[in-house]
């Protein structure tokens, strides 16, 4: 029998010329993380999952925001996809699944 899918969780992101880095951030982590599939009492890491935010993992530049502030880093858009993926274990709460983002705010 073929896994089940339990959890989905969606964004939405600009993809115009502006945006075109963050939009392949986000894709690309997004296609990392897709098809992730845990047994009871598994862990999943984003960052192991995902892999460095770098030029030679595949990431590109664009905004990133720390401490609240725009800036110009490679990777910008993977906290989006990191956060989608928090959003979406912590409404798993039925489901017997739990998470710990430790570098999101409160959701």
């Amino acid at each position: 029998m073929p896994p089940r899918t339990w959890i989905e969780h969606a964004t939405r992101f600009e993809t115009d010329r502006a945006n075109r880095g963050r939009a392949h951030n986000i894709r690309l982590a997004a296609t990392r993380l897709d098809g992730a599939s845990l047994a009871p009492g598994e862990v999943l890491s984003f960052n192991d999952r995902i892999g460095p935010r770098t030029r030679e993992a595949g990431f590109v530049g664009a905004t990133e925001f720390r401490d609240g502030d725009p800036q110009h880093g490679v990777g910008g858009g993977g906290c989006q996809v990191a956060r989608r993926c928090g959003t979406a274990s912590m409404s798993s709460a039925s489901a017997g699944c739990s998470a710990r983002c430790p570098a999101a705010p409160p959701l």
